[in-house]
């Protein structure tokens, strides 16, 4: 065990307690002998999101662009941690159905979170879409000094807001199930749990099982996508 996983297991600890801890044990025990991930499914839409998330914070306003702008910003608010990691990668932002949602307080960008409608890489080897009804959320992300002010939840609500309004059903994470903090948050902004995706690797094959909760979504797999660099799951 890293020192990475034993600070996640600590953050885990202070916040959610023993039993939480437990649970990502748990997962990763599971995953390291059936070498694989587990995932959940959620479904997040706008009449489950309580109302006290669906207004802006004072002082805060919401910016909205396309993969290509948002990668193309120059200005320090809008320039991505991402950009700067070596491992990233910026076709799947560049796609057509990519949106970028974002908080502003000031110029300063404070939180944002992508959303797609196109496929969505969950290995390699592997490609899962929705009915074109959802929009995916995926690497959302709020600087360190605002932080547990519940930013994410209300830029959430926000971008579910505006795809109702484009005549979308709602948003969709997927999130591993070791990851508690994050289900957690997803609970408090309105997420519901509709099913579960199991990807195991076999003799050397990548195989995907769903339960049928999954279904309600249109979700199906397609095997041998082409790119190399999947999709970090959402929330």
């Amino acid at each position: 065990m890293n020192l990475g996983t034993l600070r996640r297991l600590q953050e885990t600890y202070t916040s959610f307690g023993a039993v939480a801890v437990l649970h990502v044990i748990a997962c990763r025990v599971v995953e390291k002998l059936a070498r694989g991930e587990i995932y959940r499914l959620f479904t997040l839409e706008y009449a489950d999101i309580p109302e006290k998330l669906k207004g802006l914070p004072s002082g805060f306003t919401l910016t909205k662009m396309s993969g290509a702008e948002a990668i193309a910003a120059s200005t320090p608010a809008l320039r991505f941690a991402d950009v700067h990691d070596p491992t990233y990668d910026p076709g799947p932002d560049l796609d057509p159905g990519t949106r970028c949602y974002g908080l502003l307080e000031g110029d300063l960008l404070v939180c944002r979170g992508w959303y797609r409608s196109a496929s969505v890489l969950l290995d390699p080897s592997v490609s899962i879409s929705f009915d074109p009804g959802w929009m995916y959320s995926y690497r959302s992300f709020t600087v360190p000094t605002h932080r547990r002010r519940g930013l994410a939840a209300q830029l959430e609500a926000q971008a579910s807001l505006d795809f109702k309004s484009q005549g979308c059903q709602g948003i969709l994470g997927i999130i591993y199930l070791d990851n508690f903090p994050s289900i957690q948050s997803g609970y408090k902004v309105g997420y519901r749990a509709v099913g579960t995706l199991v990807v195991l690797r076999i003799f050397g094959a990548t195989r995907v099982f769903t339960t049928p909760g999954c279904r309600r979504t249109g979700l199906t797999v397609q095997q041998n996508a082409r790119r190399t660099t999947p999709l970090a799951p959402g929330i």
